[in-house]
Formats: C-alpha cells, structure tokens, sequence
C-alpha cells in the first residue's frame, strides 16, 4: 500500500498547520474529514501520527487546497520553524 509517512516533526507541523487552515475555512474536523473521504477516527489517527496520509487522502487535500501536499507540509514546517524561532529569540538574546 503506497502511503505518504512524514517525519514525526513533519507529521506535528502539518497537523497544527492543517487544523489552522480548517479553523481559517471555518468547519469542524469532522466535516473537513468527510470532505476529503475519511472518517473521523481515522483523520484524528493521522493528525496524532498514529496513521499515515494515504495517498488518496493525500491527492484529495491537494484538490481541497489547490496545492501539492509536499508544498503543504513545506508551508507547515516554514511556519513551525518560524513560531519555534519567535518564541526562544528572547532565550537567545538573554544569553
């Protein structure tokens, strides 16, 4: 079976940056799962890495975003990187 595994901080990443978008649409995870043909335990598993992003899943979020999913998770890791960066810059200044 051909599945897309991030890594385990690619998988929080996109998590996080998934659930901003879904909140930003202004649905539940619920109804973004039954848009993209999962069910909801399953969704859950995947946000909480405990399930992988079939690739089905994964060609119907790029058709719900209009973007490549490995763009996506770019986007998602970009963005984590940027909040790690802004919240231990006064650590770094303090040194």
């Amino acid at each position: 079976m051909n599945t897309t595994a991030p890594s385990s901080a690619k998988k929080l990443a996109t998590a996080e940056y998934l659930l901003k978008i879904i909140k930003a649409i202004g649905i539940t995870q619920s109804a973004f799962a039954k848009r993209i043909g999962v069910s909801q335990p399953n969704f859950t598993d995947m946000l909480k890495g405990r399930r992988s992003y079939p690739k089905h899943i994964v060609l119907r979020m790029e058709q719900e975003f209009g973007i490549p999913f490995k763009k996506f998770m770019a986007m998602a890791l970009k963005e984590s990187v940027y909040d790690w960066y802004e919240q231990n810059k006064n650590n770094k200044d303090n040194e």
